[in-house]
């Protein structure tokens, strides 16, 4: 699995950080991964063996159904929506395009069950696309689809519903996040990195390519969740209209990316690449409407090719930011997704002949 501007393998494994810690609204030294020896390791099961997958980059749990992104769709699709329960006949769905609710780079995949609308962001063409879906007769395309947003006083990479707008990774003014409306317009910045700061003011756009976070959002309980793919952080906010509050925070530590800035004509382009000290932390961060799960690696390239490092755990969290459970993932895994329920979690595994199979484990 690729991660945008950053050269990172699938992480499967878990680091033992045991770090002072700096917690905001939480004077003690407590951290979550301190408690991974208690985790439970999972079973996993593989799941619609008839079917094959090529490159499945994203799952999202809708209801009773798996969507799953892959590039091995027929007819031009983008997606595949699998009865969970009953394996019925696939269906796919989103066509692949420019043209009117079609996609060509799908990097948000929300589902609400507050209001039973899937919103999709595509990062290629700075939309984002807000569908109804019937569980009954499952779509995505015009016919469905709600309202069209786009963007074009920022710069949205990943970016999420919350309140009366959305929630984008854009820094700028010396925080991460932006909090734009349904035009597209900038309402107010937040979140203050708890690391090592230089630079986000003089180049926002190196800071945020060798800061990267990965974030989700919970549109009805209006809670926003952040977390280090590079760093050992993980920060959770209350959002209420445009105002956000910080309400609970872990960081232990931060390692190195290499950052280069090229330019060929008009052409200006950013990028990183991990280096010997670069620690891959939090890899997904997947949501529930009760609980938001973080999957944590902690590793270096070099331990992960030696076979020094851990497994990686997933970590079950109220949108409060408390750690209710944590898992160990025994199988090297890439995209994932949790059922509505919190009950099962779905992951692509790769096979020892390099296919790509779908597995369910139980989350006891």
């Amino acid at each position: 699995m690729k991660q945008s501007h950053i050269n990172n393998t699938i992480a499967i494994v878990f680091f033992m950080a045991m770090a002072i810690v700096s917690c905001r609204h939480d004077t003690s030294s407590w951290h979550p991964v301190n408690e991974r020896l208690s985790f439970k390791e999972l079973k996993g099961e593989r799941v619609f063996e008839n079917m094959e997958f090529i490159f499945p980059q994203r799952l999202a749990t809708i209801g009773d159904k798996l969507l799953i992104q892959d590039s091995n769709m027929p007819d031009g699709k983008m997606f595949v929506a699998l009865d969970i329960e009953n394996a019925k006949s696939p269906v796919y769905v989103g066509s692949q395009g420019v043209g009117p609710g079609e996609f060509l780079n799908p990097r948000v995949i929300d589902y609400s069950t507050y209001d039973s609308c899937l919103y999709i962001y595509d990062a290629m063409l700075h939309k984002g696309r807000l569908f109804k879906v019937s569980p009954d007769s499952f779509n995505i395309s015009t016919s469905n689809m709600v309202r069209e947003f786009s963007f074009p006083s920022v710069s949205v990479s990943d970016n999420h519903r919350i309140s009366s707008g959305f929630v984008t990774q854009v820094v700028g003014d010396g925080m991460m996040f932006t909090l734009v409306d349904t035009l597209g317009k900038i309402v107010t910045r937040f979140g203050t990195y708890p690391g090592d700061n230089a630079g986000i003011n003089t180049s926002p756009l190196k800071f945020s390519i060798g800061h990267q976070t990965l974030t989700t959002a919970n549109n009805e309980k209006g809670r926003f969740v952040s977390a280090g793919v590079t760093s050992d952080w993980l920060a959770f906010y209350s959002i209420n209209d445009f105002s956000p509050e910080l309400i609970r925070e872990y960081f232990t530590f931060e390692t190195p990316v290499d950052v280069t800035e090229t330019q060929s004509g008009d052409n200006y382009t950013v990028s990183a690449r991990d280096n010997n000290s670069t620690r891959t932390c939090f890899t997904q961060l997947l949501p529930t409407p009760d609980y938001v799960f973080a999957v944590y690696a902690g590793s270096t390239e070099q331990e992960r090719e030696d076979g020094t490092a851990h497994k990686v755990v997933v970590m079950k969290f109220d949108w409060d930011g408390t750690l209710i459970k944590g898992y160990v993932i025994p199988d090297r895994s890439g995209a994932k997704a949790i059922s509505q329920d919190g009950k099962y979690l779905y992951a692509v595994v790769p096979t020892d002949d390099d296919n790509m199979i779908i597995k369910r484990y139980f989350l006891p």
